[in-house]
């Protein structure tokens, strides 16, 4: 179940590098320049380029189990569910708290620490 998550955040940083790729800006973005400041009206390609490439990273280590995405994952998702909201992207955010609770439903499957790649080798080399 945890894998919908996993897929849940790839599609997710797909769309906000396609977001980023094709400057679309909704009618609503519009009046919101005359209130927000410069980074979240014109630099908004660029912090949607960042979280997009973090969030499909993150999903590799995610399907690996790694404790340290699971938290990674939370921090960059709740940040981005909270630029999205600022600018109005609602769907967006409804997505992003869906893959958060199922995140955190399934927060024990998140258990492994390292891949110990270095038994690997000993392994092998007997």
């Amino acid at each position: 179940m945890y894998k919908i998550a996993v897929i849940l955040i790839l599609i997710i940083g797909i769309e906000n590098i396609l977001s980023a790729c094709l400057f679309y800006q909704p009618a609503r973005i519009v009046w919101l320049k005359q209130y927000l400041p410069w980074i979240v009206t014109k630099g908004s390609w660029l912090i949607d380029l960042l979280a997009g490439t973090i969030q499909i990273l993150l999903s590799w280590s995610l399907i690996q189990q790694k404790w340290q995405s699971w938290r990674a994952a939370i921090i960059v998702l709740w940040l981005d569910a909270a630029f999205n909201l600022i600018r109005g992207y609602y769907g967006h955010v409804i997505v992003i708290l869906l893959a958060l609770l199922i995140l955190w439903l399934f927060k024990s499957w998140f258990a492994v620490t390292s891949n110990n790649y270095h038994k690997m080798d000993n392994i092998s080399s007997q």
